[in-house]
């Protein structure tokens, strides 16, 4: 859960270290994305057959909680922080008892799965709509080892719409609108209750269903770009396998600032002395441990706590308070400041990482002439509208190079996934091999 590995051994100790540890291991994985492009704010949005699981990313480290939530239980457990909705490329769509369109949160998983898979399934899924309005190309599923039944998906959207008064076609297309609005509530709640500029972050699209979805709702939200990574429909699986030894200590303080001795200072030396011996103990090399120093601070009873890591000015209290009072703002705004409450030291943390044996993103990408054309692959008729096709040039992701800019609206075919690219964007490559795209006119 907190992105970390451990041993077979602790995870049979300790199992609830491996709650969430998916979503953990691709928000992860997005910050090495982030890096590797040199857009180190994102949001990372991982949306597969069941939910969409948003992470904030800042200078390439994901945010935690100290304080995981798991299945409505509060632990000590430290984890990423990771906003999930049922809402996903299997989830079902049904009809209320007002009569209204719903999609999610039951899915259909991989079993029976979506109708178009031809394994039993019946109730038409977000990925039977996108089948059906043209977006995913029913003969190169999988790189085409996956022939999908476009009929079946169109039957069954025609069986939901008749409920309502529906064609097959305005089903889907309302199903597709419906699963981008739910999707985007996940995104939405993390900008708000994190108070970020929407102008300094991006998205991170990964999963199968990322990037068909993900454009979309950040033009919507004002946010300048999305990355498409080119592992992106097995970016967890990624994040988990490269993974580093993480071991945690922690000590509650409860000291008021300015520190009036040296009890913090002594807590912090243990704890730096217990971490690096639990990296020993797990064999990590002297060169290859690292340890992070962290204090969570807040103002003098309150529940919640900001989490600073500590610099080169260790735990000089003049220089906490100060960025904990810029923190404090950033966040929360700075009419939210008071000066006369004081500022708490509530817990000490340090974590010993262990750096292990990596993959590594492609760093010696093809270039091309800045500007220069891409020619596509074909075209296919998409529903952006309903009753109303639209003729889509297709584009093959593995064909674009460093100087391609790809005008929207397009589709670009990789062998597990599809990136949309809507009307007013364009989307080139980005360093780490990821396809980038930016919003607004290319200039």
């Amino acid at each position: 859960s907190g992105g970390g590995a451990i041993t077979v051994k602790e995870a049979r100790a300790v199992p609830l270290g491996l709650a969430s540890s998916g979503p953990a291991a691709g928000a992860v994985a997005a910050g090495e994305i982030a890096l590797a492009a040199g857009l180190p704010n994102a949001l990372g949005c991982d949306m597969g057959g069941t939910s969409i699981d948003v992470a904030v990313v800042t200078e390439g480290v994901p945010e935690r909680r100290h304080s995981a939530v798991i299945n409505g239980m509060v632990t000590g457990q430290s984890a990423i922080d990771v906003e999930s909705i049922g809402a996903g490329g299997g989830s079902m769509a049904w009809i209320d008892s007002r009569g209204m369109l719903r999609v999610g949160p039951q899915s259909a998983r991989a079993t029976p799965g979506p109708v178009c898979y031809g394994r039993g399934g019946t109730i038409p899924t977000v990925t039977d709509a996108m089948v059906l309005l043209g977006y995913i190309d029913p003969d190169a599923f999988v790189g085409g080892t996956m022939k999908l039944d476009v009929d079946a998906a169109r039957a069954a959207c025609e069986r939901l719409g008749s409920q309502i008064g529906y064609s097959a076609l305005e089903t889907a297309h309302g199903i597709r609108e419906i699963a981008i609005a739910e999707m985007g509530k996940a995104m939405r709640a993390r900008i708000s209750s994190g108070g970020i500029d929407v102008r300094k972050y991006g998205v991170i699209a990964f999963g199968g269903s990322g990037s068909l979805f993900s454009t979309s709702m950040a033009m919507e939200l004002g946010l300048p770009w999305v990355l498409t990574p080119a592992v992106a429909s097995v970016l967890s699986a990624y994040g988990a396998a490269t993974a580093d030894i993480r071991r945690e200590r922690a000590q509650e303080i409860d000291a008021l600032l300015p520190l009036k001795d040296d009890r913090a200072k002594s807590v912090l030396d243990e704890l730096m002395s217990l971490a690096d011996a639990d990296l020993a103990a797990q064999g990590v090399a002297f060169k290859n441990r690292d340890l992070v120093c962290e204090v969570e601070l807040r103002f003098y009873r309150q529940r919640s706590s900001l989490t600073l890591q500590l610099d080169e000015n260790g735990l000089d209290s003049q220089h906490l308070l100060q960025r904990f009072q810029s923190a404090y703002s950033s966040q929360y705004g700075e009419s939210s400041l008071t000066s006369k409450t004081p500022v708490e030291l509530s817990t000490i943390r340090v974590t010993g990482v262990g750096k292990t044996t990596r993959a590594t993103l492609p760093q010696d990408l093809e270039a091309v002439t800045p500007g220069e054309p891409l020619i596509p692959k074909g075209e296919r008729s998409v529903y952006m509208e309903r009753d109303q096709p639209t003729t889509i040039p297709v584009y093959d992701a593995n064909a674009v190079r460093i100087g391609h800019k790809i005008p929207g609206p397009a589709l670009i075919d990789n062998v597990d996934t599809t990136l949309w690219a809507p009307a007013g964007s364009y989307v080139g490559l980005a360093k780490g091999g990821s396809l980038i795209t930016k919003f607004g006119e290319a200039k």
